[in-house]
């Protein structure tokens, strides 16, 4: 905000610089009149205006296969989207690692890919995802969970568009105002650092933008593959077993809270217990002696 009014009060002032001297007007590059300059941003916002809502996917897609094939089938998606087999197709995050669960501590592996792909490439994707492996089954391979999320970028779009055509506008008054011979020395120099500011603000504007621009472009895909865990008989009762202490601890832990909190109705529960017969003995005594005599 400083940038912009301290060149405005450059423009100012070399506007008024130029109408004081008498020299040749026709030897320095005229501004744009400001009829010309709003042709100019009106054809900028209807070149902005979007055919449609500008949106930006992102899918969620988590499978569950044997444990000894999750390996494989990560390697052979990676490397489908690395050499190009998947078109459109490009690699951003590859991992595989094993965990431990249940109650043995057995561990099984997980494998995460995360990916862009074209619009185009988002089918065949998926379908190599679950394509079953040689020697295996379609009921073998099991989708756990699918989400897809939509983000409306157009607003985004519209507004840095915007932004970039007046930042635009404002570079080349800027170059034409840099290009006069009768501007004094300290005024150019303030011309050229805004200048220069401007050129950084729209090249860091066109980045951002592009950026947007491929977000709407692509869709973002992650996938995990988790190995599914073999239970055997009677795995239950002894994970039961084997978490017995912890099941005991949490018992007696409820139990406790359940008693902290019912101490106050307790307490009110025996002092009305024990005040009742006092009171009843009081009010016949007073009834009593309030009774008149015959």
């Amino acid at each position: 905000m400083l940038r912009s009014v301290c060149a405005i009060a450059v423009l100012l002032a070399l506007s008024g610089c130029g109408r004081s001297e008498t020299t040749d007007q026709a030897s320095f590059a005229a501004a744009p009149a400001p009829a010309s300059m709003m042709n100019r941003m009106a054809v900028a916002d209807k070149k902005a205006e979007p055919e449609g809502p500008k949106l930006a996917y992102s899918h969620d897609l988590s499978i569950e296969t044997k444990a000894d094939t999750v390996k494989q089938r990560f390697e052979q998606i990676r490397d489908a989207c690395v050499s190009g087999t998947i078109a459109g197709c490009v690699l951003l995050n590859a991992s595989i690692e094993e965990t431990e669960s249940g109650f043995n501590q057995a561990r099984h592996p997980v494998a995460t890919l995360s990916v862009r792909l074209t619009h185009e490439a988002v089918g065949p994707f998926e379908q190599a995802v679950l394509k079953p492996l040689p020697g295996e089954q379609a009921s073998d391979v099991a989708v756990v969970s699918r989400s897809t999320l939509a983000e409306d970028l157009t607003a985004a779009i519209m507004d840095g568009d915007r932004r970039l055509a007046q930042l635009t506008d404002y570079r080349d008054r800027l170059t034409l105002l840099a290009k006069r011979t009768d501007a004094k020395v300290e005024d150019l120099i303030r011309v050229q650092s805004e200048l220069s500011a401007t050129q950084s603000q729209i090249e860091e504007l066109t980045a951002q933008q592009k950026r947007l621009g491929e977000r709407v472009a692509t869709e973002l895909e992650t996938v995990r593959i988790t190995g599914k865990v073999t239970v055997g008989r009677g795995s239950e009762i002894a994970e039961v077993l084997h978490r017995s202490a912890q099941i005991l601890d949490d018992a007696v832990a409820g139990s406790l809270q359940f008693l902290i909190a019912a101490v106050p109705w307790i307490v009110t529960f025996m002092l009305v217990m024990i005040l009742l017969p006092i009171v009843r003995i009081l009010v016949r005594v007073l009834w009593r002696i309030g009774r008149p005599r015959i």
